[in-house]
């Protein structure tokens, strides 16, 4: 498991190397609720209100902030300002006109945390899911395992198994958002190494083995019960990782 160092920034600036992770509790309080309502789009609004419950409406509101607040940073924008598209399998980006150093980025929440990654001329892909056993979690392992891995996965201790899942179900989910090919790309195609207490890693995609190699991963423990994963295009990437404030600062 990589080991994450939390850091300042040196610049809002990103090059085609660099690669910026920020990690967020969306646990916010009422006033930071309203003022980040004013950030959001009339869209974003709706979408807010039509959320069942009031703590899923305020997840979606700090989520949404977060997202507009980190982007406005290497975009040299208000946060309100920021105008979003999808491309044809509903995978978000900022729009051409405001994005002339085609920065890309991408989103996954789970259990109470955001985690945000963030590159220049690149995919990228994340996923962070809330370890926990789960009613369903034998036909997630069907739904998102191959019949080898879950071979595998039956072969480790009982104790090391549920994290091995997690660690597999990350990847897999960061490396088809990065793609930007949603529920259209199979889970089960996507191969991964799963070993005890060891980061997975990204060993065939739909059988082909140089397409995963053209791939860099980094997979992390945030927050304690939680597993995330980083998937980007290219190689010799520097990471950075940074914790965001509700104050919009950094807290390394």
């Amino acid at each position: 498991m990589h080991i994450v160092q939390w850091q300042l920034p040196q610049s809002d600036d990103l090059n085609e190397q660099t690669v910026d992770v920020w990690f967020a509790n969306l646990n916010v309080s009422t006033h930071e609720i309203t003022q980040g309502w004013a950030m959001l789009s009339a869209l974003e609004q709706d979408r807010a209100n039509r959320q069942m419950r009031d703590w899923q409406r305020n997840a979606y509101i700090a989520t949404r902030t977060i997202l507009r607040s980190i982007l406005a940073r290497y975009l040299q924008l208000a946060p309100q300002e920021i105008i979003f598209e999808v491309n044809q399998y509903g995978k978000p980006r900022v729009a051409t006109h405001q994005n002339p150093e085609q920065l890309s980025f991408n989103l996954s929440h789970s259990g109470g945390y955001l985690l945000c990654g963030v590159a220049v001329g690149r995919e990228i892909g994340v996923d962070v899911e809330e370890v926990r056993l789960r009613s369903s979690l034998p036909s997630l392992v069907r739904k998102v395992l191959s019949h080898d891995e879950q071979a595998t996965l039956h072969t480790l201790p009982a104790e090391n198994q549920t994290l091995a899942f997690y660690q597999s179900w990350t990847h897999k989910e960061a490396y088809v958002k990065a793609v930007g090919r949603g529920i259209s790309f199979g889970l089960a195609s996507v191969e991964v190494a799963m070993r005890s207490n060891r980061a997975a890693e990204l060993l065939r995609i739909a059988g082909d083995q140089h397409e995963a190699k053209r791939w860099t991963t980094r997979q992390f423990t945030p927050a304690p019960q939680t597993v995330a994963s980083v998937v980007v295009d290219g190689e010799n990437l520097t990471f950075r990782y940074h914790q965001y404030a509700t104050d919009s600062s950094i807290i390394p």
